[in-house]
């Protein structure tokens, strides 16, 4: 909280959740709180490397005080490779 990033949700943890759902379930009881994040100077070839290895399609992008700055996506690393058309 504050812009602190403190972890993410998926799609699917959102389904799974709904399917079994009881109105007092709240994101901090769904979300993974150890989401990988980078810093805003990290490599493209470190990105490539990250949203490969933990199969990710979304990188929290956080300063050195852990502030949520952005987000990188899959399509803004193709997009780097020209390798993504926008329709």
């Amino acid at each position: 909280s504050n812009g602190f990033f403190m972890g993410s949700l998926k799609y699917n943890d959102l389904v799974q959740a709904m399917r079994k759902s009881t109105s007092s379930n709240r994101v901090k009881g769904l979300m993974r709180s150890t989401a990988a994040t980078v810093l805003p100077d990290t490599s493209l070839a470190e990105l490539e490397y990250l949203i490969m290895t933990k199969g990710v399609g979304r990188l929290p992008v956080v300063d050195e005080d852990g502030l949520l700055v952005g987000l990188v996506t899959r399509t803004d690393v193709l997009r780097q490779h020209d390798l993504y058309d926008d329709i």
